[in-house]
């Protein structure tokens, strides 16, 4: 979540109903309690990690009622593909979060 402050979500373009599985960490909720940012490491065979960011990607300059394009949704997009990628020096979200540590991706 580094860098991220703000994210402004006008009609809701997201699910209400998606199941986690087992392994998986819940890093942001919106502000009525569904999980914004949810991540999952040690995947397969290359133990690859999954972040689902539960929001449409498109911002308000592709259509006015998608997030805005004034808050910090490029930032979150950009950092979950970033620690996919395992291109940052991002902690490991699940072990880092077993021993206390501040969590971002």
């Amino acid at each position: 979540m580094d860098g991220v402050t703000s994210l402004v979500n006008p009609n809701e373009y997201r699910s209400n109903n998606a199941t986690m599985t087992a392994g998986s960490v819940v890093v942001a909720k919106w502000s009525d309690g569904l999980p914004l940012v949810v991540v999952k490491e040690n995947l397969g065979p290359t133990n690859a990690r999954r972040a689902d960011i539960n929001i449409f990607p498109p911002s308000s300059n592709a259509r006015g009622d998608f997030w805005d394009v004034s808050t910090d949704g490029d930032i979150l997009l950009a950092n979950a593909l970033l620690w996919v990628s395992k291109k940052c020096g991002c902690v490991d979200i699940v072990v880092e979060m077993n021993r206390g540590f501040a969590v971002r991706l």
